[in-house]
């Protein structure tokens, strides 16, 4: 008689959260938390979700366009700097808002 350990994680069968990777174990499993530091560059860990969300640069000051001539489009894990009035099209995803002109994410309409 032979006992054959199941993969539980290979198999779908374990109950670990998104934010879990599944190791399997003899006879079991274990979920592994990923860190906070797993974010890709431009996300940050929102314990409160347990997931990375996008860091709005243009928000937090941590973009280095220029004040005076630049605006700061916010994308999904990073941002560029626009000519001020000369902006004519926003990456996929984002709409202009011609009265303070500027990308906006059409999520948050």
């Amino acid at each position: 008689l032979v006992c054959l350990d199941i993969d539980e994680c290979q198999l779908k069968l374990d109950n670990c959260e998104s934010d879990s990777s599944c190791q399997n174990n003899i006879g079991s499993f274990t979920c592994i938390r990923a860190p906070m530091e797993d974010c890709p560059p431009g996300y940050i860990f929102k314990s409160s979700e347990r997931v990375c969300h996008d860091i709005n640069e243009c928000e937090e000051g941590l973009d280095n366009c220029d004040q005076n001539t630049q605006l700061c489009i916010n994308t999904e894990g990073s941002f560029h700097c626009e000519i001020k009035g000369v902006m004519t099209q926003c990456p996929a995803g984002y709409k202009i808002n011609k009265e303070q002109k500027k990308c906006e994410d059409l999520q948050d309409s």
